[in-house]
């Protein structure tokens, strides 16, 4: 069911038990102390993350001594658009939430963030985001309902492990690089005859073959959004020879290299796994990915990342992130101190103590567990005009570094590369239907990449882009 859709019965459904809540701004005040009472989601669970539940429940400590007029109320909830929606009919989401970039348009035309304009040139956000990114965030007039949390920009994960023992790496101990796809499957198939491993993997299942494919098929010449915009419908745009042939690499890949591994049906943590533990060479992500450090044992100085590789239409990456969210209805008191609560965690651009003394600690505890810490990140920021807190972290990450950056450079240039945003349009649904689309390629070596683009591109129009127009 189209998302407005749930959310009118959502709301009908709310409406027929009393009235909506938020609706009319809330204040916040909690009437037992007086105070400002800011609900923040995302918190993470004392069973789940002790770690950083502690670290949390620290930071609560310090901003509520700083600012006594403000009181933190803590809840779990992460975004998942099947409980946000009767959350947010209900009145009943955090004052401040997370979300990804991707549902932001949605939320803003379905009326669930509050516009915070104002709040975004107070605390001078204005001054120093990208063009690009406020665009994300605002709606057709120019009005804001978000701020980021961050971002990030796909490249090429390397396991210099591997690597090595496939003779894959030069004189410094730098990896080579494959600068295009051809190159990636030709170095796959190098270390599947040297070491016996897959060379190259992608997660084919829970949406992340069809979110990691996308770099591929827009290196093939696929449109960016996968669909063509004419007069406020959208038409799939995807089942076409450029579509066709970033699969057929896909499928090249298994049966023409012998270069991945054996199991088609990979999800995300399994891919991970691999690549940690040594099992696969080379994997689209996100860098610095600490999770294969922290869950998998892997040692940071056997990962390098490099580029998105070039295909015949060019070089391209993803990029995305997360965003902080104001339920609407909140009054301005109350969106005030969520921004304090933000800028005390070093979101926003500006530099105070409190903002130095978090990313000093949080540098200093990635540095001790031994995560990658030096790399550059992917920047929200202008170039031309980089806050205070952007040049304070730079010098704080360079003082922690625990990598040979040179491991690094390649994927650093991100002028190399030209970045896209995820789909607009039912993404995940997207998604989902490209992961059955490498299924096939990767489980018969007959499938017909064509014929399934065709009937994926039918199956994204049918029972999706045709009901964005109601």
């Amino acid at each position: 069911m189209k998302f407005k859709k749930i959310m009118a019965a959502a709301m009908s459904a709310a409406l027929a038990i009393g009235t909506l809540a938020g609706c009319s701004p809330s204040n916040g005040k909690n009437d037992s102390t007086d105070k400002i009472t800011i609900k923040v989601g995302g918190w993470p669970s004392e069973e789940g993350n002790k770690e950083a539940y502690t670290r949390m429940e620290s930071i609560k400590k310090k901003f509520e001594e700083k600012y006594s007029d403000i009181k933190v109320e803590e809840d779990e909830w992460g975004f998942d658009l099947n409980t946000f929606l009767p959350k947010a009919a209900s009145g009943q989401l955090p004052d401040v939430y997370i979300t990804s970039i991707t549902e932001m348009k949605r939320i803003i035309r379905s009326g669930y963030a509050s516009n915070v304009s104002k709040y975004m040139k107070k605390y001078k956000y204005t001054d120093y985001l990208r063009d690009d990114i406020l665009k994300l965030i605002s709606d057709d007039k120019g009005e804001i309902y978000a701020l980021p949390k961050f971002a990030y920009s796909m490249g090429l994960l390397i396991n210099l492990k591997l690597f090595r023992e496939a003779g894959l790496v030069k004189e410094d101990g730098t990896p080579q690089i494959p600068e295009t796809w051809e190159q990636v499957a030709q170095y796959a198939q190098t270390v599947k005859q040297k070491t016996g491993k897959a060379g190259f993997s992608m997660a084919t299942m829970n949406n992340v073959g069809g979110w990691h494919f996308m770099n591929i098929a827009w290196a093939y010449g696929v449109t960016k959004e996968f669909a063509k915009q004419e007069n406020g419908s959208w038409t799939a745009d995807f089942a076409t020879p450029e579509g066709t042939a970033a699969l057929q690499f896909v499928k090249d890949l298994k049966w023409k290299y012998d270069a991945v591994g054996e199991n088609a049906l990979l999800d995300f943590d399994e891919m991970y796994k691999m690549f940690a533990t040594g099992r696969t060479a080379m994997m689209v992500a996100d860098p610095p990915m600490n999770a294969l450090i922290e869950q998998y044992g892997m040692k940071n100085s056997d990962i390098a990342a490099v580029s998105m590789p070039a295909g015949p239409a060019g070089r391209f990456n993803q990029i995305g992130g997360e965003l902080y969210v104001m339920k609407n209805g909140l009054s301005d008191e109350v969106i005030d101190a969520c921004f304090k609560w933000l800028q005390f965690n070093g979101t926003t651009p500006e530099l105070t103590d409190d903002v130095k003394e978090n990313i000093d600690s949080q540098y200093k505890m990635e540095n001790e567990k031994g995560y990658v810490v030096g790399i550059r990140k992917y920047s929200m920021w202008k170039s031309d005009n980089i806050p205070p807190v952007q040049k304070y972290e730079d010098e704080v990450r360079t003082k922690y570094t625990n990598i040979n950056p040179k491991m690094f450079t390649d994927y650093e240039n991100f002028d190399k590369v030209t970045p896209i945003a995820e789909p607009p349009v039912s993404c995940q649904q997207l998604y989902s239907l490209l992961d059955g689309c490498i299924q096939n390629v990767w489980t018969d070596k007959n499938a017909d990449p064509e014929k399934l683009m065709k009937d994926a591109a039918n199956n994204y129009q049918v029972n999706y882009l045709d009901k964005e127009k109601n």
